[in-house]
């Protein structure tokens, strides 16, 4: 083993370098996957909640409609 195969040149850092790079945007783009997939889950529970709400407000209106006021 000579000398030089022990010390990275700027090539080899270079080269490391843009693998780290790619890694990292590999990785972001999962975590970004899975926040929009986060965000379109929420988005949808909220969407449910509103509907299940409007429909409890719908009904509590409806009987006091029907019963009159107090």
């Amino acid at each position: 083993m000579g000398a030089c195969e022990e010390f990275a040149t700027r090539a080899d850092l270079k080269e490391f370098k843009d693998e780290i790079i790619h890694e990292f945007h590999v990785a972001f783009g999962r975590v970004e996957d899975q926040l929009k997939l986060f965000i379109e889950l929420q988005l949808k529970t909220v969407q449910r909640y509103d509907q299940v709400e409007s429909g409890v407000t719908g009904q509590r209106t409806a009987r006091m409609e029907k019963t009159g006021p107090g």
